[in-house]
């Protein structure tokens, strides 16, 4: 099992001499074989672990008896562990979502938080085959169907390659303890009804169902990656980057299977979301002169003849600059274009939201600018030890041509402290003596066309 892992890790470059990798460790059998596997390999991977828990709030004094489970088990074992608490159900009542859904928002927000290197999950094959008959089931297309990636940015999935019956019988034969948890017996979720319904009607069917479908998963990742790469390369070469458009001509000329996934690459520079169902608007009528609003803002364009992407953050020209003072309490609010930053100072770091980026109040200036990027701006990157131009930050993370001009930078007297929503600069960071942070928020307002 320690090979199999180390071969999957080296195979899909989830980790890096050095790094520190927060662990997902709920206390069930998958993480509990992921948690003591990566203990194995700790020294040879040259990484450290910590362990981290997260109690949603939902199953009450059981959820808290896992709890206590994960941490006598780190304590015992010299792993370094971090429990925090959500109350997931309150969470998910006001913002409408479904508590599965919640609860996998707010775990992934508590472990950006931590600001490790890199996240390891348990998810294995068999939670692979279940998004991918899930994913069926809604219409998905082929980037759906081929369901958990190995590594998403950050986060990493060491035990992609493993079954649920290879994590239980690890568990069983070394002697590592696991909980279960009262919720995935029942059917109140939609990916248990998948699990104790369909999977085993399919098994019945054909004994060796998961073992062919996790072929299949495989077989479908190597017709994306090829599919996504011929997309961009056929992007690169019909993109004009001085009118920020694709030519109808060309977009027909292409397959269908290719056509999409060039017109979604537009999509993206546009700098918004999108779904099947604004593409699929733009090409009814072979591009027939119309236009999409996406949901981030931007929009697609066509006039019959080329398909543009269109922004609305500078079409007065670059935002003026706006100086303010943070409030002590509370929270204070600075718009920028169609984004709203939020600035508070607290004493402690957690819980970070998503879209936020943290800072030591004590390193930054009491009066602060919002301004957009100015030539021969800097950031020193955390823990790179580097300093770049935003110029080449940007170019490195692949950010949006025409979003750079639009994005909020924050700064004093002495330089830039971060730039919304992407990375802080490296002098600003909270370190062991910090007393006092102040997170810096980030939201985007959507626009009617």
């Amino acid at each position: 099992m320690k090979d199999k892992l180390l071969a999957t890790v080296r195979r899909y470059g989830m980790f890096s001499p050095g790094d520190r990798v927060a662990v997902g460790v709920s206390g069930g059998a998958d993480s509990m074989c992921l948690l003591s596997l990566l203990r194995e390999c700790a020294a040879e991977l040259a990484i450290t672990l910590t362990a981290v828990h997260v109690n949603h709030g939902i199953r009450g004094a059981e959820a808290d008896a896992d709890e206590a489970f994960t941490e006598r088990f780190c304590r015992e074992n010299g792993v370094p562990f971090i429990a925090r608490r959500a109350d997931v159900p309150a969470l998910a009542a006001r913002s409408g979502e479904s508590t599965e859904l919640c609860a996998r928002r707010v775990r992934y927000e508590i472990f950006r938080s931590l600001g490790a290197d890199k996240i390891a999950t348990a998810h294995t094959g068999t939670d692979r085959v279940e998004t991918l008959l899930m994913n069926l089931s809604r219409g998905a297309g082929l980037k759906g169907l081929c369901s958990i990636p190995p590594v998403r940015g950050n986060v990493v999935r060491p035990l992609f390659d493993f079954t649920r019956a290879e994590t239980e019988r690890y568990c069983r034969e070394h002697g590592v303890p696991f909980v279960t948890d009262s919720t995935n017996l029942c059917d109140d979720y939609t990916r248990n009804r998948f699990r104790h319904t369909v999977i085993p009607a399919l098994t019945d069917l054909n004994p060796a169902f998961e073992a062919n479908a996790l072929r299949c998963l495989s077989l479908l990742r190597q017709d994306e990656e090829y599919l996504r790469s011929a997309a961009k390369e056929r992007f690169d070469e019909l993109f004009d980057p001085a009118s920020r458009s694709l030519p109808v001509a060309g977009l027909l000329a292409e397959p269908e299977s290719l056509r999409g996934r060039v017109l979604a690459l537009l999509a993206e520079q546009a700098g918004g979301d999108y779904e099947y169902r604004h593409l699929a608007r733009l090409a009814e009528g072979g591009f027939a002169p119309c236009s999409v609003t996406l949901p981030g803002g931007g929009a697609l364009v066509s006039d019959g003849e080329r398909v543009s992407c269109r922004l609305r953050e500078t079409k007065d020209g670059p935002l003026p600059a706006r100086s303010f003072t943070v409030r002590e309490e509370g929270e204070t609010r600075v718009r920028f274009g169609r984004f709203q930053l939020i600035f508070s100072i607290a004493d402690i770091q957690y819980p970070l939201p998503e879209n936020a980026l943290c800072v030591d109040y004590a390193k930054t200036g009491r009066e602060l600018t919002v301004r957009g990027r100015l030539p021969g701006d800097t950031v020193a990157l955390p823990r790179r030890g580097c300093t770049k131009t935003l110029k080449k930050y940007f170019n490195e993370i692949a950010y949006p041509v025409f979003l750079r001009d639009a994005v909020p930078v924050i700064a004093d007297d002495n330089g830039l402290i971060a730039v919304a929503g992407l990375t802080a600069d490296a002098s600003r960071l909270p370190d062991p003596y910090t007393k006092q942070y102040l997170m810096i928020r980030t939201e985007c307002e959507e626009h009617d066309e």
